[in-house]
């Protein structure tokens, strides 16, 4: 009786190795097939953002080689150099000027302009 009930006890492990091995292969399947599902659909949204990204480094290109970067370098330049010779001619020239009118010392800088009953107000001489 031993001996039926050992093999038989081999026969179940055996069946149940097997089992086991048999369920761990469809579990690792499913998980595959999820994630080639998962890897589709991120490589569809990797080939959008590609193709867009693609477009815009092209774009790019095409404005380098067209020379507009030149002009616009040359306009942020000149632009730059404006803003200083406008500040160096309100603060060296206008707030002078102003000031011998009124007959006291003016910055602009300092200076604000109240709108409406609000109370905000904007700065004349700093325009931020």
């Amino acid at each position: 009786m031993a001996f039926f009930y050992g093999k038989l006890k081999l026969k179940f492990t055996k069946y149940l190795h097997k089992y086991v091995k048999l369920n761990k292969l469809k579990r690792s399947w499913n998980f595959l097939e999820k994630r080639s599902s998962q890897n589709q659909k991120q490589a569809q949204i990797d080939s959008a953002i590609g193709e867009k990204s693609v477009h815009v480094f092209n774009d790019f290109r095409d404005f380098l080689a067209t020379g507009n970067i030149v002009n616009f370098a040359v306009g942020f330049l000149v632009g730059n150099a404006l803003s200083k010779v406008i500040q160096a001619f309100i603060t060296d020239l206008f707030d002078p000027i102003i000031s011998k009118i009124t007959g006291k010392s003016v910055l602009l800088v300092n200076q604000k302009l109240v709108l409406g009953a609000r109370p905000d107000s904007n700065q004349l001489g700093a325009f931020y």
